[in-house]
């Protein structure tokens, strides 16, 4: 399916459109890393934001280092770089500065299915709520980013403490 990826991420780039990409990239997939990694690296040259867990980069390029990971293997294709990992620290890389945001422990963590997606969905929807789009990223405040993230760890605390893989719309109504 990569040639109609490959046209809708290059036709959404062209027109300017916010591209948030979740590398997202798993154990099964290690022996495709040859056939894969030229897509991998197209699909961050596109992208507005590139994130991924400490574990995708782990399995993808042999290292969970955030800096090495942001170095080597993003900035060369996106600025915009947010690294996740579990109940450890958020890193964020911008061609301004890096942010280490740490995570509140949870009292309770009942399922890890769906954290990292929601994390996304947190992140996009306060992007959205705020009205920030790709030319405002380099004008935000390390404050203003944590903002960001700290909404996508919300929405991926909020799902780790029950079984749905989701958050309740009740739940937005609370931010």
């Amino acid at each position: 399916i990569r040639s109609y990826t490959k046209a809708l991420f290059s036709q959404a780039h062209d027109a300017g459109a916010f591209l948030y990409y979740d590398i997202n990239f798993r154990a099964s997939h290690i022996k495709d890393i040859p056939d894969t990694l030229g897509n991998i690296q197209e699909n961050c040259r596109w992208a507005t934001v590139v994130r991924g867990s400490a574990e995708d980069f782990g399995y993808l390029f042999g290292t969970t280092n955030p800096h090495e990971v942001y170095i080597q293997h993003i900035s060369p294709f996106c600025p915009y770089f947010i690294c996740t990992d579990g109940p450890r620290a958020v890193w964020l890389f911008t061609p301004q500065f890096t942010l280490q945001i740490p995570v509140t422990p949870l009292p309770q963590v009942v399922s890890t299915i769906g954290a990292g997606d929601n994390f996304n969905a947190g992140f996009l929807f306060a992007l959205v709520t705020q009205g920030i789009g790709q030319t405002e990223l380099s004008h935000l405040s390390q404050s203003e980013w944590q903002h960001l993230i700290g909404i996508g760890q919300k929405f991926s605390a909020e799902v780790c403490q029950s079984i749905n893989n989701y958050v309740d719309t009740h739940f937005i109504d609370t931010l």
